[in-house]
């Protein structure tokens, strides 16, 4: 699996994480300290890429934005969340919003990008 560096955007803690050899990562309501929070992440690596690759990110709660290279390509509400990348040497960064439950209800709903992430 890939490694991702998580980020909680609210206050910059930050995490290191490791997909598992399908591409699956926890979601972020599974980690020590995160069940409750609601708001925007970021996870970022980098990976290199043939033009016009697909990438399936597979399960993400909820709201989705893919930045490449410092530049926002693509967001997206709902699945399936998949997205054309360019070619070559990437930065990504995929920025995920889940809802206000997990925070206001105190509940530890899926949150964040579970994958597996699969490029193709």
């Amino acid at each position: 699996g890939c490694d991702w560096m998580l980020t909680r955007m609210a206050d910059g803690e930050t995490l290191n994480l490791a997909a598992d050899e399908s591409g699956c990562l926890p979601g972020f309501e599974t980690l020590d300290g995160w069940a409750e929070y609601s708001g925007w992440v970021a996870y970022e690596t980098e990976l290199t890429a043939e033009e016009n690759a697909m990438i399936d990110l597979g399960e993400a709660h909820e709201m989705v934005r893919v930045i490449v290279n410092g530049t926002e390509i693509a967001h997206k509400w709902w699945a399936p969340y998949v997205f054309e990348l360019p070619g070559g040497k990437l930065n990504l960064r995929i920025e995920v919003c889940n809802t206000l439950a997990n925070r206001l209800d105190g509940k530890a709903l899926p949150s964040g990008l579970m994958g597996p992430v699969k490029l193709g």
